[in-house]
C-alpha cells in the first residue's frame, strides 16, 4: 500500500492559481499583517445652533476634521459598503442628504417620507431603506440615481433599520405594536412580524446573519432573534432606555447605548451576558464600531460629545466634541466577505507514495479589496493579491496532513481592515 508523502512539511509547496487568464501571486508570510488603518466617523447633529450638521472625525486623531451643513433635524447616518458615499436623514426636512466622502460636501437631497429616522445601505451598494416615522412607511432609494423607486408600507411609527450581511432580508423596528418587521428585499414585501419589547428602536445583525440584537427603549431589555426562524432565543436585561446598538466585526461583541442611564452595555454574544458597562456622556443614542473592531464611537445628545472607548480595555480614552445633539453616527464598514468558499479533495500518486491536496475555490468580495488571507486550522498560509475585476480565486494546497482541516479565507482592504471570515471544513483521508 501506497503511503502518505512526508517528505515535504505542510504547505510547503503552495501554489495559487486565478480562475481566469491573469497570473496571481502569492506570498508566505510567517508574521500577521501590519496593523489596522482607521478611517472617518460621521456624525449627525440634530439640534439648532451648531445642528442641521454633519461631523466628520478623523478616527485615528479623534479630532473633527470638517463639518457639513445637511438638512433640517438629521438623525441617522449610514455609509456606502466602499465608504465615499453617506446618507443623513433629516427629519425635520423629510429628506436625505447624500454626501460625498471623498471631499465632504452635499451632492444631492433626496425627498422621503415624513419625520425620516432610520437608514441602511444594502451590502451590494445599490440602494438605501429610509424608515419614515410620521408616515408609517420605508422609502427604497436608488443609490445610482439617487431617486426613490419604491415606498414600502410598515404601519405606525418606524424606527430603525438594518440590512441582512446577504442583503437579501431588511428588518424594520417599530416602537407602537413593539415589534420587528422582516422585509425581502427582492419584492420588498413584509414576510414576518416579530414581537420583541416595548419600543424597540435599534437593531443590527451579526456578521454571520444568524442574529439580529434589538434595543428596546421601553423595557430596559434587548430582544436576540434568531434570523433563521425569526424566533426570540434570548431577552437581556441591560441600562435604562437602550436606544442604538453596534456589533463587532468579529461578531462578539454588541455595544448597547443607554440614553436613560448614560452608559453603553457591552454584550458577549456567544452567551449573551452583559460583560461591562461603560460611563459615556449625556443621553447615548447612536453607536458605531470602527473595521479594526478596535475602537467603539458613541453619540451623546445631551452633552454635544462623542466618547471614544477602547475594545481591548472597555474604557473611554478620549471625549470629541461635536455639534448640538448628535443622535446618529457610522463608521466605515469593514470590507466584505468573500463567498462560497468550496474545498476538492484529491490524491497525487507519486512512485510508491502519495500526497493529499485540497483545492480552495471562492468568490470574490462584491467591492475592491487589496488581498485575501487564507488560513488552515488558524495558522496563515498565504495572501492571495486581488486583481480587479476578478471574479473568483482558486489556491492550490499541497502535502495536506490526513484527518480535519478548517479552511478560512478572509478580505482584506487596502488599508488591512479585515472581513467576517468564510470558513469551511474537510477530512482528509
Amino acid at each position: 500500500m501506497k503511503k502518505q508523502h512526508s517528505i515535504r512539511k505542510f504547505c510547503a509547496d503552495l501554489r495559487a492559481v486565478l480562475c481566469g487568464a491573469s497570473p496571481l501571486f502569492l506570498l508566505l508570510l510567517i508574521a500577521p499583517t501590519s496593523s489596522f488603518a482607521a478611517k472617518n466617523a460621521y456624525v449627525a447633529n440634530y439640534g439648532g445652533g451648531a445642528g442641521n450638521t454633519v461631523s466628520v472625525i478623523d478616527t485615528t486623531t479623534n479630532t473633527v476634521t470638517a463639518t457639513i451643513t445637511v438638512g433640517t433635524g438629521p438623525v441617522g447616518v449610514a455609509l456606502s459598503p466602499d465608504g465615499t458615499t453617506a446618507y443623513v436623514t433629516n427629519n425635520s426636512s423629510n429628506t436625505v442628504s447624500v454626501i460625498d466622502t471623498t471631499t465632504n460636501t452635499v451632492i444631492a437631497t433626496i425627498t422621503v417620507g415624513a419625520e425620516s429616522q432610520g437608514v441602511a445601505v444594502s451590502p451590494d451598494g445599490t440602494k438605501a431603506y429610509v424608515v419614515n416615522h410620521l408616515s408609517n412607511d420605508v422609502s427604497v432609494i436608488d443609490t445610482a440615481t439617487n431617486l426613490v423607486t419604491a415606498t414600502i408600507p410598515v404601519g405606525s411609527t418606524p424606527q430603525g433599520v438594518a440590512f441582512s450581511p446577504d442583503g437579501t432580508t431588511a428588518y424594520v423596528t417599530k416602537d407602537i405594536g413593539h415589534t420587528v418587521l422582516v422585509i425581502d428585499t427582492a419584492n420588498n414585501m413584509i414576510t414576518a412580524t416579530i414581537t420583541v419589547g416595548l419600543d424597540p428602536v435599534g437593531v443590527a445583525i451579526t456578521p454571520d446573519g444568524n442574529t439580529a440584537y434589538v434595543a428596546n427603549n421601553g423595557s430596559t431589555t434587548v430582544s436576540v432573534i434568531d434570523t433563521r426562524t425569526n424566533l426570540i432565543t434570548a431577552t437581556i436585561t441591560v441600562g435604562a432606555n437602550p436606544s442604538g446598538v453596534a456589533i463587532s466585526p468579529d461578531g462578539m461583541s454588541a455595544y448597547v447605548t443607554n440614553d436613560g442611564s448614560n452608559n453603553v452595555s457591552v454584550i458577549h454574544t456567544a452567551n449573551n451576558m452583559v460583560t461591562a458597562t461603560i460611563p459615556v456622556g449625556i443621553t447615548p443614542q447612536g453607536v458605531a464600531i470602527t473595521p479594526d473592531g478596535n475602537t467603539v464611537f458613541v453619540a451623546n445628545g445631551g452633552s454635544n460629545n462623542v466618547s471614544v472607548i477602547q475594545t481591548a480595555t472597555n474604557t473611554v480614552t478620549a471625549t470629541i466634541t461635536v455639534g448640538s445633539d448628535p443622535i446618529g453616527i457610522a463608521t466605515t464598514p469593514p470590507p466584505q466577505s468573500p463567498s462560497n468558499l468550496n474545498v476538492v479533495k484529491k490524491r497525487n500518486n507519486v512512485a510508491w507514495e502519495y500526497e493529499l491536496v485540497n483545492i480552495l475555490t471562492w468568490n470574490a468580495s462584491r467591492f475592491p479589496v487589496a488581498s485575501y488571507l487564507v488560513f488552515a486550522n488558524g495558522k496563515q498560509i498565504a495572501i492571495v493579491a486581488a486583481v480587479p475585476n476578478q471574479s473568483s480565486y482558486k489556491l492550490k494546497v499541497n502535502n495536506v496532513p490526513k484527518g480535519q482541516t478548517t479552511y478560512s479565507v478572509v478580505a482584506v482592504d487596502s488599508t488591512s481592515n479585515q472581513s467576517f471570515p468564510i470558513s469551511k471544513t474537510v477530512t482528509n483521508k
